[in-house]
């Protein structure tokens, strides 16, 4: 999984645009060397319910003053990067290669 140091360079690094691909709505976001990722919009689960199809993606980064909480990027039509969310909230996984 991304860091949040990562999430952060992909916020603020790289060109966000909306798009669909093969039917899912989601960003195209690309680099400033030419490659680029698609992260489609995903739902998250609250308590016993999905959430309204925002996209939010967990980092491997701890929230220092509480170990049940991560880093996460969140993004709806604005992306945000340095929010905390429960472990167990059923947050997107995005693999990354070093």
């Amino acid at each position: 999984m991304p860091t949040y140091d990562e999430l952060t360079e992909l916020k603020t690094n790289c060109t966000w645009i909306w798009t669909t691909q093969n039917d899912v709505d989601g960003y195209k976001v690309l680099g400033p060397n030419g490659s680029s990722i698609f992260l489609p919009k995903a739902e998250y689960r609250h308590d016993n319910s999905l959430s309204n199809g925002l996209g939010e993606y967990m980092s491997s980064s701890l929230y220092p003053l509480n170990p049940d909480y991560m880093y996460f990027l969140r993004f709806n039509f604005v992306q945000q990067v340095g929010n905390r969310g429960h472990r167990s909230s059923g947050l997107s996984v995005r693999a990354v290669c070093p």
